[in-house]
């Protein structure tokens, strides 16, 4: 069968998981570039795990899934990276933050959250499966979020947060997610202060002097954690419409903001 893969990785991912239990062998050929790769190398790592054999070959274009059955395992489900992302930047800019139960070793594409912010010259080191990150003064970025576009939020808050310009590129797809997600962003950082051009599948983010506003994250979860990330950096209080959206991946995110020193009122 043939699927488009520059839409989504997860319809890729979606056959895979599937074609152990189809009534012969399964051949998958990926008609057009696909985009992030390392979800479905994680894909294809949860299958072993159960049994499951899958033959790609080095650029991802096709998959092989002969016939055989899932068995039972036992396995431990490794922290997620995606969540922690927001914990450690909000450690950039609010102070310190130790965030744990992370896998150095995970093939999770937003593990780069540690390379980007360490580009940035953020101070944060790994320690076991813990990160601790601690305030630091941010500069510029020039990063194609091709393979990880679900940072793309948070990476452009702590851009906001810097003095210079910085560039994100490998975004298109980010429209078509939970939110328009560049139109989305760049609407709540500019209302704080930053200065944000879209341009195809780029975006150019100007930090400076960022201050506290009502923002709409567009019920979309992720928008709102990141905006509460440059929060941390903006002078005055910021109000969040719809902040409970965060519960879609992390209902336990203004706790844990309380719990690094953030003040949070609901209401």
């Amino acid at each position: 069968m043939r699927v488009p893969g520059h839409v989504s990785s997860q319809f890729v991912s979606a056959l895979l998981l599937v074609a152990p239990l189809a009534e012969s062998p399964v051949n998958i050929e990926v008609m057009t570039f696909l985009e992030s790769k390392p979800y479905v190398a994680m894909t294809m790592d949860a299958m072993r795990w159960f049994g499951a054999e899958v033959v790609a070959s080095p650029g991802m274009s096709r998959f092989h899934v002969p016939l055989r059955p899932y068995r039972a395992a036992r396995v431990e489900v490794e922290g997620d990276w995606s969540s922690a992302a927001y914990m450690i930047a909000a450690g950039t800019l609010g102070g310190e933050s130790i965030t744990a139960g992370l896998s150095p070793a995970s093939s999770q594409a937003d593990k780069a959250i540690i390379d980007i912010i360490r580009e940035m010259g953020a101070e944060v080191s790994v320690q076991g499966d813990a990160v601790r990150s601690s305030w630091s003064k941010l500069r510029k970025i020039d990063r194609d979020l091709s393979d990880c576009p679900d940072l793309f939020p948070v990476v452009s808050a702590l851009c906001a947060a810097s003095q210079d310009e910085s560039r994100l590129r490998g975004l298109a797809r980010l429209r078509l997610k939970e939110s328009d997600r560049l139109e989305a962003m760049a609407e709540g950082l500019c209302r704080m202060g930053a200065e944000v051009e879209i341009s195809g599948d780029e975006v150019s983010i100007r930090g400076g002097h960022l201050v506290g506003v009502e923002v709409n994250p567009r019920k979309d979860h992720r928008i709102a954690m990141a905006l509460a990330v440059a929060s941390l950096a903006a002078e005055g209080e910021t109000t969040i419409a719809d902040a409970e959206c965060v519960s879609k991946s992390y209902p336990g995110f203004w706790r844990d903001m309380e719990e690094i020193g953030m003040k949070v009122m609901r209401r």
